[in-house]
């Protein structure tokens, strides 16, 4: 209980958790016959959802960036849901033989390609830093494979674009002829991008990895108890070993070099 109410990874948790039950209720009360408040409120919750996974997020621990980092990663979740989300949808309708529209969706997944591309490279020059760390980092050559999973499933959407677009594929019905095969093979695709990236979540960063991240500051508290002051330094100040030094300091600023131990 302490772990879910005093620390950071406990109290997004619980926001996930409820931002879960909410969109559960929401699906459960909703009967899906008219397009009312509903489904925008669970597109809002949805978006709230993957905003919680960027506060935990690789992301959300650059330092000197301000909030672009975070901003960068919720845009980058957003843009991926909606392609992935719309390809299964379109891929389950082609297979069932239901109709459904392709070019609309075709101008959804090529703003949400556009969106990951600009949000990707920003993404990757603060997590990699430079290109020596794609091939010397774990997370670089993971996001490599990503890159090459990624690269065909475009492949895959531009060509059921131009199928569509030349067949006169916007209408409805038509599923032999817009190439369900492929819309399948790149919803495929796409699930194993996001396998990947699930993957690179539970990596060190490449920058980190390959040493170039900048030095971490010593870190230095003071604190007062009465007539003493208390120094408490921390060196490097960063993940991994470091060492403490505990000074103490009198009323009239004069060291205090008993020999004690303090609690």
């Amino acid at each position: 209980l302490g772990f879910l109410t005093e620390t950071r990874l406990g109290l997004v948790w619980l926001l996930r958790a409820g931002l879960l039950a909410c969109l559960a209720a929401l699906i459960y009360f909703w009967n899906g016959e008219h397009w009312d408040w509903k489904p925008w409120t669970g597109l809002a919750l949805g978006a709230l959802l993957l905003l919680t996974f960027s506060l935990n997020s690789h992301a959300a621990a650059v330092v000197g960036q301000g909030p672009l980092p975070l901003l960068s990663d919720w845009l980058h979740l957003l843009a991926a849901s909606a392609w992935l989300g719309g390809l299964i949808h379109l891929a389950l309708g082609f297979i069932r033989r239901q109709g459904v529209v392709l070019l609309p969706f075709s101008s959804l997944a090529i703003f949400s390609v556009s969106v990951l591309l600009l949000t990707g490279l920003y993404n990757a020059w603060l997590e990699v830093g430079a290109l020596d760390s794609l091939l010397v980092s774990p997370y670089g050559r993971m996001l490599l494979v990503k890159l090459g999973l990624s690269i065909p499933a475009l492949a895959l959407g531009g060509i059921n674009l131009l199928r569509s677009t030349h067949q006169g594929g916007g209408g409805r019905g038509g599923a032999d002829n817009l190439g369900s095969k492929t819309l399948v093979w790149e919803s495929v695709l796409v699930t194993f991008v996001f396998l990947a990236v699930a993957l690179m979540t539970a990596l060190l960063p490449g920058r980190e990895a390959a040493g170039l991240a900048p030095p971490a500051k010593q870190i230095v508290m003071t604190e007062k108890a009465g007539e003493v002051t208390f120094t408490l330094e921390i060196a490097p100040g960063s993940v991994g070993r470091n060492d403490f030094r505990v000074s103490l300091r009198g009323a009239q600023g004069q060291p205090i070099e008993e020999e004690g131990r303090i609690i």
